[in-house]
């Protein structure tokens, strides 16, 4: 029997961004190992989930190359809904595209570049730009 994972495109795609916006800034990369290097195991999952600037690094890639470009299709309900102050008609198919949201002025304070602290600073609702960009 063949072993089939529905997942493995968007995650091989997210690490090839991942491993592009490394090797373009060797320094975080140097941070990246320095960080990795400290834990006990780097199979230890729950040291993973705390690995501060591997998160960012993988949050800050999936929102300047999201492997899904487009959001899922919702459908308002059919009295009509209010979005972003606006009314939007009942039954009208909505779309987030996440490639447009992850650049949007609003997502990020330098948002066409990958600023690894930018997951703090949203974190912390902080908006100041640290000033590193990847």
């Amino acid at each position: 029997m063949e072993a089939h994972n529905d997942d493995s495109d968007t995650i091989a795609s997210t690490l090839v961004f991942t491993f592009y916006r490394l090797a373009r800034h060797p320094d975080h990369l140097r941070k990246l190992h320095k960080e990795l290097d400290g834990l006990d195991s780097p199979t230890d999952f729950a040291a993973l989930q705390h690995a501060q600037h591997l998160n960012s690094v993988i949050k800050e890639t999936m929102r300047l190359h999201p492997a899904v470009i487009t959001g899922s299709i919702r459908e308002t309900p059919p009295e009509g809904a209010i979005i972003s102050g606006r009314f939007v008609p009942g039954r009208i198919k909505i779309c987030a595209p996440r490639y447009v949201i992850g650049r949007r002025a609003y997502s990020a304070p330098i948002h066409d570049h990958f600023v690894r602290e930018i997951q703090t600073l949203i974190a912390d609702l902080d908006i100041r730009y640290s000033g590193v960009m990847l």
